[in-house]
């Protein structure tokens, strides 16, 4: 799929968003990235095939481990969530993924642009997206389709 050059991994430790993915169906790993600096590349916001790679804190002196999920990722500003218009917001849906994942270290890497950020008038409208983005993410990335999600 064509569109902007793919930028640089971002890293970050997983934070509490605001839990509305979560109860829609498509729970997100969030991520804040400090602005660009003028000498890195900066993707723009919009919607990627990405995967997410996960360092877990070791337990009881285990070895950390680090485990890799293919993900559709979020980049763009979230001013009202986070307070703070300046940084950006990486949010990834890890594909077949159940945990908890805050406080642990990710690195997103982009593999291919989905579409470019864009407003929706309605919920049935959002799911729809997310659904048509989550089908493009999985087939770039070479996984089968979805499972149904349950209500």
């Amino acid at each position: 799929m064509s569109g902007p050059s793919l930028a640089r991994p971002f890293t970050g430790v997983v934070v509490h968003g605001d839990g509305k993915g979560r109860t829609i169906g498509y729970p997100t790993a969030n991520l804040i990235v400090e602005p660009a600096s003028a000498d890195e590349e900066q993707p723009p916001h919009g919607v990627y095939a990405t995967t997410a790679e996960v360092a877990r804190k070791a337990q009881d002196g285990e070895e950390r481990k680090t485990e890799t999920f293919p993900a559709m990722t979020f980049v763009g500003r979230k001013s009202a969530s986070l307070g703070n218009d300046k940084n950006v917001l990486v949010e990834s849906y890890l594909f077949d993924f159940d945990g908890d994942l805050y406080g642990q270290t990710m690195t997103v890497s982009f593999k291919h642009f989905i579409r470019e950020d864009q407003k929706v008038d309605s919920f049935a409208e959002l799911l729809e997206l997310l659904k048509s983005d989550e089908d493009k993410s999985r087939a770039l990335l070479g996984l089968p389709p979805a499972p149904p999600k349950s209500d």
